[in-house]
Protein backbone atom coordinates (compact mmCIF):
# COMPACT_ATOMS: atom_id res chain seq x y z
CA UNK A 1 0.00 0.00 0.00
CA UNK A 2 1.16 3.26 -0.92
CA UNK A 3 2.38 5.43 2.36
CA UNK A 4 0.03 8.36 3.27
CA UNK A 5 1.27 11.18 5.14
CA UNK A 6 -1.70 13.55 7.11
CA UNK A 7 -1.82 16.71 8.35
CA UNK A 8 -4.52 16.74 10.69
CA UNK A 9 -5.50 20.27 11.86
CA UNK A 10 -7.17 20.05 15.33
CA UNK A 11 -7.46 21.81 18.30
CA UNK A 12 -9.58 19.83 20.33
CA UNK A 13 -7.21 17.09 22.50
CA UNK A 14 -9.98 14.36 22.48
CA UNK A 15 -11.00 14.62 19.40
CA UNK A 16 -7.50 14.78 17.96
CA UNK A 17 -6.37 11.93 19.93
CA UNK A 18 -8.82 9.75 18.50
CA UNK A 19 -8.64 10.34 15.04
CA UNK A 20 -4.23 10.23 15.35
CA UNK A 21 -5.35 6.74 16.97
CA UNK A 22 -7.44 5.33 14.20
CA UNK A 23 -5.84 6.89 11.50
CA UNK A 24 -2.65 5.40 12.65
CA UNK A 25 -4.42 2.17 13.34
CA UNK A 26 -5.50 2.07 9.36
CA UNK A 27 -1.70 2.38 8.64
CA UNK A 28 -1.85 6.25 7.83
CA UNK A 29 1.53 8.44 8.96
CA UNK A 30 -0.69 11.49 10.96
CA UNK A 31 0.87 14.82 11.82
CA UNK A 32 -1.00 16.88 14.07
CA UNK A 33 -1.44 20.62 13.77
CA UNK A 34 -2.87 22.21 16.82
CA UNK A 35 -4.32 25.66 15.03
CA UNK A 36 -4.73 26.91 11.41
CA UNK A 37 -1.13 28.73 11.76
CA UNK A 38 0.48 24.85 12.92
CA UNK A 39 -1.86 23.60 10.12
CA UNK A 40 0.23 26.07 7.39
CA UNK A 41 3.29 25.64 8.06
CA UNK A 42 3.19 22.00 8.51
CA UNK A 43 1.33 21.94 5.10
CA UNK A 44 4.77 23.07 4.02
CA UNK A 45 7.06 21.38 5.79
CA UNK A 46 5.33 17.83 6.05
CA UNK A 47 4.29 17.81 2.31
CA UNK A 48 0.89 15.56 2.92
CA UNK A 49 -1.13 13.63 0.71
CA UNK A 50 -4.02 14.82 2.45
CA UNK A 51 -5.18 17.85 4.99
CA UNK A 52 -7.60 17.27 7.47
CA UNK A 53 -9.03 20.42 8.66
CA UNK A 54 -11.05 21.41 11.51
CA UNK A 55 -13.13 24.65 10.41
CA UNK A 56 -13.01 26.44 14.75
CA UNK A 57 -9.68 26.69 15.52
CA UNK A 58 -7.48 29.26 16.80
CA UNK A 59 -4.80 32.16 15.15
CA UNK A 60 -6.69 31.17 11.62
CA UNK A 61 -9.75 29.26 11.50
CA UNK A 62 -9.85 26.91 8.64
CA UNK A 63 -11.67 28.33 5.70
CA UNK A 64 -8.80 31.11 6.19
CA UNK A 65 -6.59 28.30 5.82
CA UNK A 66 -7.69 27.08 2.60
CA UNK A 67 -7.97 30.30 1.51
CA UNK A 68 -4.34 30.60 1.99
CA UNK A 69 -3.47 27.44 0.72
CA UNK A 70 -5.41 27.71 -2.73
CA UNK A 71 -3.87 30.93 -3.08
CA UNK A 72 -0.18 29.56 -3.11
CA UNK A 73 0.98 27.78 -6.36
CA UNK A 74 2.42 24.50 -4.68
CA UNK A 75 -0.38 23.88 -2.49
CA UNK A 76 -3.76 24.49 -5.09
CA UNK A 77 -4.12 20.92 -5.39
CA UNK A 78 -3.68 19.69 -2.06
CA UNK A 79 -6.78 17.61 -1.04
CA UNK A 80 -8.50 19.21 1.69
CA UNK A 81 -11.39 17.52 3.98
CA UNK A 82 -13.02 20.00 6.07
CA UNK A 83 -14.18 19.10 9.55
CA UNK A 84 -17.00 20.53 11.92
CA UNK A 85 -19.47 20.16 14.36
CA UNK A 86 -21.33 23.26 13.16
CA UNK A 87 -22.57 22.35 9.62
CA UNK A 88 -23.33 25.94 8.33
CA UNK A 89 -25.17 26.29 4.92
CA UNK A 90 -22.59 29.03 4.10
CA UNK A 91 -19.55 27.45 5.58
CA UNK A 92 -20.02 24.22 3.24
CA UNK A 93 -20.86 26.55 0.46
CA UNK A 94 -17.38 28.33 0.61
CA UNK A 95 -15.22 25.63 1.38
CA UNK A 96 -16.80 23.91 -1.92
CA UNK A 97 -16.30 26.99 -4.16
CA UNK A 98 -12.34 26.48 -2.76
CA UNK A 99 -12.23 22.92 -3.82
CA UNK A 100 -12.19 21.14 -0.33
CA UNK A 101 -13.08 17.50 -1.34
CA UNK A 102 -15.78 17.01 1.89
CA UNK A 103 -17.41 18.99 4.13
CA UNK A 104 -18.00 16.35 7.53
CA UNK A 105 -19.77 16.55 10.62
CA UNK A 106 -17.52 15.55 13.12
CA UNK A 107 -20.30 14.40 15.86
CA UNK A 108 -22.01 12.29 12.96
CA UNK A 109 -18.85 10.79 11.59
CA UNK A 110 -17.89 7.03 12.16
CA UNK A 111 -14.08 6.43 11.95
CA UNK A 112 -14.52 4.31 9.30
CA UNK A 113 -16.39 6.78 7.09
CA UNK A 114 -13.30 9.08 7.99
CA UNK A 115 -10.60 6.30 6.59
CA UNK A 116 -12.72 5.98 3.56
CA UNK A 117 -12.75 9.48 3.16
CA UNK A 118 -8.99 9.84 3.38
CA UNK A 119 -8.06 6.77 0.75
CA UNK A 120 -10.62 8.43 -1.90
CA UNK A 121 -8.70 11.94 -0.73
CA UNK A 122 -5.35 10.44 -1.45
CA UNK A 123 -6.07 8.31 -4.79
CA UNK A 124 -7.16 4.71 -3.04
CA UNK A 125 -9.13 2.18 -3.94
CA UNK A 126 -11.94 1.67 -0.97
CA UNK A 127 -11.30 -0.71 1.93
Amino acid sequence: MKHIKIVLAEDEPTIAAAYLKGLGFHGFDVVLAKNGTEALAAVSTELPDVLLLDIIMPHMNGIEVLEALRASPEHVDLPVIMLTNLGQPEDAERVGELGALAYLIKSNLSLKELVEHVRKAAGLPPV
